[in-house]
């Protein structure tokens, strides 16, 4: 849940919320880590009421202990609060349902929670929201009071003592909201800004400012409703050495609730919002470049885009109020027309899945510098963003559904180009910086890659003024190649060792997956110097390619397939018959961008189908077999043969 370079959490299958990273928090975010205060940052029970009976509460989740509903040991002091028994779950991005059910409560309670994505539309799709749509069936043949209770805790300045907690209630025809912060937070720091957890109907009750357990819970089960207590000021009973003013101590959370009257079988729904603003995003570095010793000359913002539009949470939330049928139906419909495909239906829920990327690992800064962070996990990063070599498999989905975000990309790796024309792997977390860390000088498939991701974003746009941005990088990046990658002037790069993004491949002199991409990359230049109007470009990258290519069928092809490399004559002397899985990726950048067969199609064809017949395994495919080959076959450590391409 969260928006396109914007932050986000996690709804899992157990009704509870993960991985918090809306507060510019690491490994995400480049500020302090949120630590164990995530763990109740968010929840919803029920409390529901059969007419004749007592009163009980449900939390909406599975608990894995005793300590639900913030509160330790809870089944001791509060049975009556208890988790849920069952929940169905289903999950199809953006969208994920949960139903709730349990053998002691007479309700069924479905919760549907999204947030907007809409493909072409980066202001709706970057929305630092998630919505909640609850439906609340009674199975019951007597009335039950229903009340559905959400608690939020204010996270706002977590890493900061001298702070003082602030909240405020907005109250509206059509809803009723909370918005929380921090005084005494430079407004400049990491996590300042301000949440906001809001329902949509202007009757719903709260009691803001909680944090032991009384009175709060006492409250919430001798009444039917919230008692709209504002209690944050006894949140802030710490004293200031310095002034003798007051200080935020403990946590702050609120609760926030709708009660409604259920007759037999009826039903009722409402909906939450939870909004963020937590604007200030440094710049910053990789894990790896952090262990190196590394370090940044200036503590630079680069912010988020949704700042543009909003200075709260609440102007957040109150514009999706206003426009959430149209949000909600826009949202839907990309759902219903990607899925509207003859492909399997595996194959659309495997990649529907990988979207959620655009959450977990999407930079999106104030000026709309955008990138994908290569290799997220839950305690670090891995690589930096925007890397070009994980970029040609990856970012279709993003030149498909935000092209001027993947144009953005392309640009940013642009004004890093180095002034030999060389390009960098990846930008390092940090738009003013390109990523060096990884030899990134012998990387000889990266100018290629870039060129042919740099002009697909003009084929799929027919954007005119991209391409004139873009061309000067793009023959900055080929001349660079012919210039001081090709030594015996064969007109194809020449590889000398693990100095492709096969990280660990050692590949020499004329190899298949580096050249098929250089030949497509010349292609690509072709065509776009033609629809620039750059004769003399047409002339001299069509004279180089049909030279190049000539070679590349001497050099590679052998009886049915393209062979690892070739280097005979060369320092390595010898040649290998690995058949690479991506021996023809240049003939699948071609198609991407419609520009036909870049090689004769019978050996295309010919080539493909002895990839599958010698890498295909039960569980995919390997990356490379070699004639002879055995299930485990004797190769260097350094080399990742048996990696699979699944």
């Amino acid at each position: 849940l969260g928006g396109v370079g914007s932050g986000w959490f996690e709804l899992r299958h157990d009704g509870r919320f993960y991985n918090w990273s809306i507060l510019n928090n690491e490994p995400y975010g480049t500020g302090p880590r949120l630590g164990a205060i995530g763990e109740n940052a968010l929840f919803f029970l029920v409390r529901y009421e059969v007419k004749g009976e007592q009163p009980r509460i449900k939390i909406l989740e599975i608990p894995d202990r005793h300590n639900v509903a913030a509160q330790s040991s809870q089944l001791f002091s509060y049975p009556f609060i208890t988790g849920i028994e069952r929940i169905g779950y289903d999950a199809s991005f953006p969208f994920s349902r949960l139903r709730f059910t349990d053998g002691e409560m007479p309700l069924v309670i479905e919760m549907e929670a999204f947030s907007p994505f809409i493909p072409h539309d980066v202001k709706n799709s970057s929305l630092p929201a998630a919505v909640f749509n609850f439906k609340i069936t009674s199975t019951s043949a007597r009335p039950v009071r229903v009340e559905l209770i959400g608690s939020f805790e204010n996270m706002i300045g977590h890493d900061i003592s001298r702070k003082r907690f602030t909240g405020r209630v907005d109250r509206g025809a059509g809803h009723t909201m909370l918005e929380v912060g921090a005084e005494l937070v430079d407004p400049a720091h990491d996590t300042w800004g301000t949440q906001a957890f809001s329902l949509l109907d202007g009757d719903g009750t709260f009691y803001m400012g909680w944090d032991h357990r009384h009175p709060c819970w006492e409250h919430v089960i001798e009444k039917r409703e919230l008692p709209n207590i504002d209690d944050v000021a006894n949140r802030n009973y710490g004293k200031d050495p310095e002034t003798g003013g007051k200080l935020a101590r403990g946590a702050m959370r609120s609760l926030l609730a709708v009660s409604r009257e259920l007759k037999p079988k009826a039903a009722t729904t409402h909906t939450f919002l939870y909004t963020w603003f937590v604007p200030n995003r440094y710049a910053g570095m990789t894990h790896k470049r952090k262990e190196q010793g590394a370090t940044l000359d200036e503590r630079r913002l680069e912010g988020y885009y949704y700042a543009n539009f909003f200075s709260s949470a609440a102007d957040v939330a109150l514009y999706v109020r206003d426009d959430l049928d149209g949000l909600t139906a826009r949202t839907r419909r990309f759902q219903r027309e990607f899925f509207d495909s003859t492909a399997p239906a595996f194959v659309l829920d495997q990649i529907n899945s990988h979207l959620n990327t655009f959450l977990t690992s999407a930079w999106l800064t104030k000026a709309a510098d955008f990138g994908i962070q290569e290799g997220m996990t839950d305690d670090r990063n891995w690589g930096p963003l925007a890397t070009i070599d994980v970029s040609m498999y990856g970012a279709v989905p993003i030149a498909a559904l935000f092209p001027g975000l993947e144009q953005n990309t392309m640009r940013a790796h642009g004004r890093l180009q180095r002034p030999n024309g060389e390009i960098g792997h990846g930008i390092d977390r940090n738009f003013g910086m390109i990523d060096t860390h990884e030899a990134v000088h012998s990387r000889l498939d990266l100018p290629s890659q870039f060129v042919l991701l740099a002009l697909r974003g003009y084929f799929w746009t027919g954007d005119m003024g991209y391409l004139r941005e873009m061309w000067p990088h793009v023959t900055r990046a080929l001349e660079y190649v012919l210039r001081e990658r090709d030594a015996n002037g064969d007109l194809l790069p020449d590889m000398g060792g693990a100095m492709c993004s096969y990280d660990n491949f050692p590949m020499y002199g004329a190899a298949s997956f580096v050249a098929s991409l250089w030949l497509a990359a010349l292609a690509h230049a072709v065509t776009a110097a033609k629809a620039l109007g750059d004769n003399e470009a047409v002339t001299r990258y069509s004279g180089i390619l049909e030279k190049a290519r000539a070679v590349f069928e001497e050099k590679l092809w052998k009886k049915n397939y393209y062979i690892l490399y070739n280097d005979l004559g060369g320092p390595k002397g010898d040649t290998d018959e690995g058949c690479l899985t991506d021996q023809i990726i240049g003939q699948w950048a071609m198609h991407l961008s419609g520009l036909g067969y870049l090689l004769d199609r019978r050996r295309v064809r010919t080539a493909l189908a002895q990839i599958l017949k010698r890498n295909s395994r039960y569980w995919g495919l390997r990356n490379c077999t070699w004639p002879g080959d055995t299930f485990v076959m004797p190769v260097a450590p350094s080399n990742w043969g048996d990696q699979g391409n699944t």
